[in-house]
């Protein structure tokens, strides 16, 4: 089962550069950064957490429909960074039950194609979407990265570089 691997890899990655925040520059968590975009540490890690927290509330029903861009954007873990290692271990255990059945129980994931909110489905899969949460956070954690190393912190080698990197 490696997409679970890859998901839980993902969020040990999530849990490592939270840890440097709190451990080195507390502060830094939830401050926008003008030089990227005014987004922030928590910005990034509670988006990419939304996403695994709603293909979790999907269930494993039959026809389930997954519309990642009708989440609850829980703004309050932007200002918490206890209530965003919490997440991660919600996700993190949300995972680990995970077997053959769940995996590749079929769904339909749904996407707003414009800005007019025109939107089309998809057939898909849990592990298709596992892997979709997992890589879609990984551009997150680069520029996670990117502004822990712009504020001084030293961030493993491997931290926010995609696989195929």
């Amino acid at each position: 089962m490696t997409v679970i691997k890859f998901c839980r890899f993902i969020i040990k990655q999530k849990r490592n550069l939270l840890e440097l925040v709190r451990d080195q520059r507390p502060g830094l968590f939830s401050r926008p950064m003008a030089e990227f975009f005014d987004s922030s540490v928590a910005g990034h890690i509670r988006h990419s957490n939304d996403h695994f927290l709603k293909l979790a509330s999907t269930g494993f029903a039959p026809g389930a429909n997954v519309d990642y861009d009708n989440r609850e954007r829980d703004l309050v873990a932007e200002g918490d960074i206890a209530l965003a290692f919490h997440n991660l271990e919600v996700i993190d255990d949300s995972v680990k039950s995970l077997g053959e059945s769940e995996l590749t129980r079929d769904l339909t994931v749904k996407f707003m194609i414009d800005p007019s909110g025109e939107s089309c489905s998809i057939p898909s899969t849990y592990s298709r979407e596992l892997a979709f949460c997992s890589h879609h956070a990984t551009h997150h954690l680069a520029t996670v990265r990117l502004i822990l190393e712009t504020c001084g912190i030293v961030v493993d080698d491997g931290a926010g570089l995609a696989n195929s990197t």
